[in-house]
């Protein structure tokens, strides 16, 4: 009930069910790449930009992309079991999930374990239910990350290196000339880390008496995680701004690093629960009280190395480095306690009441406000089933009324405490102030809404209006120098209102004895504004490259959407070649990172045994920033001998105009995608003495994209946040979206 809640069903046991099993298989490749200048017009670009080819000709004619980015192939397997009697039902599944990515050395491989199984006695008086699942999670990262500098990570080395430098000298080893080489960066760095978690709830229901159930449940969530990270001593020329409580260890030329990071993670959830179910006047009632208590808690400790001991060989051992850092690390613990009743009522199978109300209290909040009270109600008029309405022309006629409060608490547990941290030179740091004052984030909506049905359900839909108001939005919160403090958490001034339209149609177009049509479509039209925040400005978006240390593109102002996009316009070129920027430059915003509109279009079709389903999404009225093209696909990159786009290439842009920010790199997002389309077969085991069940099927994911976006993917989203503050809408040499096809086999025993 704490800013929503979701529940998670798994697959239980039933007769008969006997034994199953999934296997499939995946083929992943990048949707999109860079089109990026070949190693004779890279030359030809760099002499027309003003630069010296010969002196950057290594002879060479390499296309980095193929470099890093390949065919991922992955695999999947599932193996489960079940069955049931009259007071117990089992389940017990097995799966395993081997993961390659689209960029080389990224991967995953996923080991799953699961048991649900549920036992009743004294007749059915009290029912025990368990589950438990544990699973071994092992992951591959290839060294792409959300800020690394003007050279980029893995992908932006990899789209700015030069076409003519060879991947290795005629030694063997990686070549390189005061550049990242991309290949030597996928050889020498090696990070992967290992997540076992498990997770049981038990759960016991009593009924006392006929229709008033009591029901206790116990649930504990442990992971621990373990990532070590190597730089090899021979991958040159890489920093990544590595600093550690005060200490700087960028540099790992010549040197090596290793690091350990380990997590532990622990969630004990503790609910009561008194459940009534009785007739009022003939009219069904169920009313609920309840409380819940969860307790969660963090540790991390971890160990650097730096310095090999055999100059130019990694040992992957954190003793085998001269140097190490003691081992540190942080520790967190936050409790919840919440009391809530819920009451349904339905009057007539006319007029339907839900009323609930909570209170939660949580120990992240100041000693003044760790308690705050969720009230929520929801009415709904089934007009159909009234005596005026006439009969047969409706199925569902049905008006929703709704408001109600929901609470937010999810930011750093203790951070409403003073917090300092020892450095690894023996000072302190003060990381944030206390704040006994802050409260619960806040969300009050209310909306109304239309149920309707006809054709004997072959028609039906939806209309819904909401409107969302969240206040005290918890916010850290920097603060002028000097000061007593750097920074505290808090909450602003001000409300984030979204407002806005729902629709949703739902047709059996086709229903035939052989082949039906089913299609099923949403839109969403919504209008996010910040109200009464006074003359705050709070800037975040951080904009990473050359050049641009410190420059930002994202502000949060009143009277504005979230993510809106605050930056001097772009009006072309002038004569020279330089940008041209109006009104001095000024700083204006410029539309926002969130859509206005969203829709999606399923289309379900059988035929005999064949079925088949499409999906299409679409969102429109939003902008990206592609700091990509900003740090690397202007002409003074391809002047300074890293590679650009053909579109680059042929603009009359200057070699020297500075790539300043603006809405020149500033895009329109909006898309249209073919998200999934599947095709299966399910074939007649009537007179097959082995199987149950058997089919087989073929999909397809992200088949196909339509935007004017010049990006990779208009879905992107790199973490560009700045003092805490979330970015939305920066795309800087992200993770490449994937195309991919799957070819499955299920079969039942």
């Amino acid at each position: 009930g704490v800013n929503g809640v979701v529940l998670i069903t798994t697959k239980k046991g039933g007769a008969n069910q006997g034994i199953q099993f999934g296997v499939s298989t995946s083929m992943s490749t990048t949707a999109k790449r860079y089109d990026l200048l070949s190693s004779q017009d890279f030359l030809t670009g760099v002499t027309s930009s003003g630069g010296n080819a010969a002196a950057i000709n290594r002879g060479g004619s390499t296309d980095w992309q193929d470099e890093i980015f390949r065919t991922g192939i992955s695999q999947n397997y599932n193996l489960g079991f079940g069955g049931a009697k009259a007071a117990n039902n089992y389940r017990v599944s097995l799966g395993y999930d081997d993961q390659n990515g689209t960029i080389e050395n990224s991967s995953l491989a996923r080991l799953t374990g699961r048991l649900n199984a549920s036992q009743s006695i004294f007749k059915n008086k009290i029912k025990f239910d368990l589950a438990l699942t544990a699973s071994n999670v092992k992951n591959k990262y290839a060294p792409v990350s959300d800020n690394a500098g003007f050279q980029g990570s893995l992908v932006g080395a990899a789209i700015a290196a030069n076409p003519t430098n060879p991947v290795r000298n005629a030694d063997g080893t990686f070549y390189s000339i005061g550049e990242r080489n991309p290949a030597s960066m996928l050889e020498y760095i090696d990070d992967s880390d290992n997540i076992k978690r498990y997770l049981a709830n038990i759960s016991g229901t009593w009924t006392i008496i006929k229709g008033l159930d009591y029901k206790a449940t116990l649930g504990l969530d442990n992971s621990n995680s373990k990532r070590e990270t190597w730089y090899d001593p021979r991958l040159t020329t890489f920093g990544d701004g590595t600093n550690i409580r005060g200490l700087n260890i960028n540099s790992v030329s010549g040197n090596g690093r290793g690091t350990e990071q380990n997590i532990e993670l622990q969630s004990t959830l503790i609910e009561n629960t008194l459940t009534y179910n009785v007739a009022v006047a003939g009219n069904p009632l169920t009313a609920l009280i309840g409380t819940s208590y969860q307790k969660f808690k963090f540790n991390s400790y971890n160990r650097i190395g730096y310095i090999t001991n055999t100059p130019n060989v990694l040992e992957k051992s954190l003793t085998s480095f001269q140097k190490q850092f003691p081992v540190f690390g942080d520790s967190s613990v936050a409790e919840l306690q919440s009391f809530f009743t819920r009451l349904n009522y339905s009057i007539n199978d006319k007029y339907l009441i839900t009323g609930t109300l909570r209170s939660d209290g949580s120990s992240k909040f100041g000693a003044n406000n760790k308690y705050a009270y969720f009230p929520a109600v929801a009415v709904k008029w089934r007009i159909m089933n009234e005596s005026f309405m006439p009969e047969n022309k409706f199925d569902d006629l049905s008006i929703r009324l709704n408001y109600g409060l929901t609470g937010n608490q999810e930011y750093p547990g203790g951070a409403a405490l003073a917090v300092t941290q020892r450095q690894l030179d023996g000072s302190q740091r003060e990381l944030n102030a206390a704040n006994p004052n802050i409260r619960w984030e806040t969300t009050t909506q209310y909306g109304i809404g239309l149920d309707y049905a006809l054709l004997n359900g072959r028609l039906s839909g939806t209309i819904d209006y909401f409107n969302k108001n969240t206040k005290d939005l918890l916010f850290l919160q920097d603060y002028a120098q000097p000061a007593a403090f750097e920074r505290r958490w808090t909450n602003l001034d001000g409300n984030v209102i979204n407002k806005g339209l729902e629709f949703g149609l739902n047709l059996q177009a086709v229903q035939k004895e052989k082949f039906n049509w089913d299609v099923a479509y949403n839109m969403t039209f919504i209008d996010n504004t910040v109200e009464n925040f006074g003359n705050t400005n709070v800037i975040t978006g951080d904009i990473h490259g050359q050049g641009l240390s410190g420059a930002y593109v994202q502000l949060i102002r009143n009277g504005s959407p979230l993510a809106s996009f605050n930056l001097p316009t772009f009006s072309g070129y002038d004569a020279n070649g330089f940008a041209i920027y109006p009104n001095d430059a000024a700083f204006i915003l410029q539309g926002s990172a969130l859509p206005k509109f969203n829709a999606g279009l399923t289309n379900n079709f059988t035929f005999g045994k064949w079925n088949a389903s499409f999906f299409l999404n679409a969102s429109t009225g939003f902008y990206i920033y592609n700091n990509t093209a900003n740090a690397l696909f202007t002409k003074g990159s391809l002047k300074n001998a890293r590679n650009v786009t053909y579109e680059i290439a042929s603009s009359v842009e200057n070699a020297l105009n500075p790539p300043e920010v603006s809405t020149r790199f500033l895009e329109k997002g909006d898309f249209l995608r073919l998200s999934n389309a599947n095709l299966g077969y399910t074939f007649d085991v009537t007179n097959m003495k082995t199987f149950k069940s058997l089919r087989v099927s073929l999909s397809g994911q992200n088949l196909f994209l339509i935007t004017n976006y010049s990006g990779l993917d208009p879905e992107v989203n790199t973490n560009k946040a700045r003092n805490s503050v979330p970015s939305r809408g920066i795309d800087y040499t992200a993770y490449p979206s994937a195309r991919t096809f799957t070819f499955g086999l299920n079969a039942g025993f």
